[in-house]
C-alpha cells in the first residue's frame, strides 16, 4: 500500500453506552476521536465466503496508516460518507491496518 491509495476520508468514532437510570435499555453515544484518509473498498461475495464471513451483508476491506501509539479495536465505528461501518476485525502491522467492517444500514 502506499500514501497515493489512500483516497477515501473517513471518520473514527469511540462508543460508549448510557442507561437513563429508569431500567432501560442502554442507548449509545457517539464521538468523534479523529478523522483521516484511506483506503475503502466493497468486498466482493467470494472474498467474504472464503474469510468465513456472513454473506449477504455489505462488508468493506479498510487499509489506512497506523500511527505509534495507536490502538484499534471493535469497539469503535467508522463512518464513510453516509454509511456506517462496524468494525468485525482488525490486523495491524508496523505501519498499517486492515480493517473489515460491515454496513449497518
Amino acid at each position: 500500500m502506499k500514501i497515493g491509495d489512500l483516497k477515501h476520508r473517513i471518520e473514527l468514532y469511540s462508543i460508549t453506552s448510557t442507561v437513563d437510570g429508569e431500567g432501560g435499555q442502554a442507548t449509545p453515544t457517539y464521538t468523534l476521536i479523529e478523522s483521516r484518509y484511506a483506503n475503502v473498498r466493497q468486498m466482493s461475495e467470494s472474498e467474504i465466503s472464503r474469510s468465513g464471513l456472513n454473506v449477504g451483508e455489505r462488508t468493506y476491506k479498510i487499509t489506512m496508516r497506523k500511527y505509534m501509539s495507536e490502538v484499534l479495536s471493535k469497539a469503535k465505528q467508522i463512518r464513510w460518507g453516509t454509511k456506517r461501518l462496524n468494525i468485525s476485525s482488525v490486523v495491524g502491522d508496523e505501519f498499517w491496518y486492515t480493517i473489515i467492517a460491515t454496513d449497518k444500514e
